[in-house]
C-alpha cells in the first residue's frame, strides 16, 4: 500500500531489484511485475471495482519523483469522479517524423 495514498485502494507494485526506470530493468522483474498487476486487477474487479489505473513516471520529465521504478495502481468506480489520465493541451502535428525517429 502506498505510505501516501492518492485514493482508497492506492497501492504501489515494483520489483525486489533496484532499477532506476523502466528501460533499465530486466525481463525476471517484468514478469514477476506482470504477474503481481495480473493478479491485482482480478482481485479488485472480484471486490466490487469497475477498472483501475496503472501509472508509472520515468525520468524526471516525466514526473518521477522515487528513483526506483514501480507502477501506482488506482481502483476504479464508475463516478469516482477521479481524474488519474493528462489533459493534454496540445496535439502533435506530425506523427510520422516522431514514428521515424522510434521505431525498430
Amino acid at each position: 500500500m502506498s505510505d501516501n495514498p492518492e485514493v482508497e485502494g492506492h497501492m504501489l507494485v515494483f520489483a525486489k531489484k533496484h532499477f532506476p526506470t523502466l528501460e533499465l530493468s530486466d525481463q525476471s522483474s517484468w514478469y514477476y511485475i506482470g504477474e503481481i498487476l495480473n493478479e491485482l486487477g482480478k482481485r479488485l474487479r472480484s471486490k466490487g471495482y469497475d477498472g483501475y489505473n496503472l501509472l508509472s513516471a520515468n525520468g524526471v520529465s516525466a514526473g518521477q519523483s522515487v528513483k526506483h521504478f514501480h507502477f501506482h495502481v488506482i481502483p476504479r468506480k464508475k463516478n469516482d469522479g477521479i481524474n488519474a489520465w493528462p489533459n493534454f493541451k496540445t496535439k502533435p502535428n506530425n506523427t510520422s517524423d516522431f514514428f521515424e525517429k522510434v521505431k525498430f
